[in-house]
């Protein structure tokens, strides 16, 4: 399963050096995935009176080149494995729209676990 989220970079994710703060890109991957799982039902897991949560454990995250504000990126997610309480994400982060050779900003994969409260 590979999903393609777009996102636009605000103001706030913005940092002193003029481009979006690394742990941004973390957060970019953790919201889109979080709408995936909420859509494929898992909605519940992130109300206060659930018995689960989802925590993750393992992040190994690479990062190629900046981005900076105004620009449209395009979030892509996919299903490493899947198996219990586990899922493993790969997901890359990419500017949109642009034709250049390479558009490849963050590449990641994250461990991802349900477990009880």
């Amino acid at each position: 399963m590979f999903e393609i989220h777009p996102i636009t970079v605000s103001l706030s994710h913005i940092d002193g050096y003029g481009h979006v703060n690394n742990a941004v890109y973390i957060s970019y991957i953790q919201s889109k995935l979080a709408e995936t799982l909420v859509r494929l039902g898992y909605a519940k897991d992130w109300c206060q009176d659930s018995l689960f949560t989802w925590i993750i454990p393992n992040i190994a995250i690479e990062y190629h080149q900046p981005a900076y504000f105004g620009d449209v990126l395009q979030v892509t997610l996919g299903i490493e494995r899947s198996e219990n309480r586990e899922i493993v994400v790969l997901a890359e982060i990419s500017k949109s729209g642009k034709v250049c050779k390479d558009t490849k900003l963050v590449r990641a994969r994250m461990h991802w676990q349900r477990i009880n409260r």
